[in-house]
């Protein structure tokens, strides 16, 4: 809010983002440079106001402090400083894609693996394991970069260390049927910061 008798001009916004923060987007062109999301506004007439909004993914509860520092090329300075306390969560879901029409004895098949976070905290310590029923075999997996490790009718995915709000880790496992006859994949995820296994 401009409350002088005069338009202020080529003002700067700068808000440094809190600790434990981590940056999504911000409105009005805001960017995120040197650890401060910065705002630009060419002119603001005597009386006029304006608004700047950020949004940020919080990797931890407690109370954060947000701090909002504003220049104008005049050197004209204003400063502002809120509190706000955070209880956030995070959700994960997953979608198992299996083959849908029916393959010969000793051929592949792809299973697809989705997992995606819903909620407003990133998630930590996220483990995937699959196990196959009988006359199924784990050949292969890709995807995201992790590692895995194939046993005897089941596949085992390193622990993925954290995953943020929004976003998704898109798996593929291979298997081979030695046996005709519906088969089936039990997959099997456990997160340590939900203390969840779904």
């Amino acid at each position: 809010l401009n409350v002088g008798n005069a338009a202020a001009s080529n003002l700067l916004i700068a808000a440094p983002l809190p600790k434990d923060a981590e940056f999504v987007s911000a409105s009005d062109g805001g960017k995120l440079e040197d650890g401060k999301i910065l705002w630009r506004i060419p002119l603001l007439r005597e009386g006029d106001s304006t608004v700047v909004s950020w949004k940020a993914a919080l990797v931890g509860d407690g109370k954060i402090a947000t701090l909002a520092n504003c220049v104008s090329d005049k050197e004209i300075s204003a400063a502002s400083q809120t509190e706000t306390e955070v209880e956030g969560m995070a959700d994960l879901v997953f979608d198992l894609t299996d083959p849908r029409i029916p393959l010969p004895v000793g051929q592949e098949l792809e299973y697809h693996i989705k997992i995606k976070n819903r909620g407003d905290k990133v998630a930590h310590g996220i483990r995937l394991a699959g196990y196959f029923s009988d006359g199924l075999q784990p050949t292969s997996a890709s995807g995201e970069g992790i590692r895995f490790q194939l046993g005897d009718g089941s596949i085992a995915f390193d622990t993925i260390d954290k995953l943020a709000p929004g976003k998704e880790v898109d798996l593929k496992v291979t298997a081979q049927s030695s046996t005709s006859g519906t088969h089936l994949l039990r997959v099997e995820l456990i997160c340590e910061s939900l203390d969840v296994r779904v």
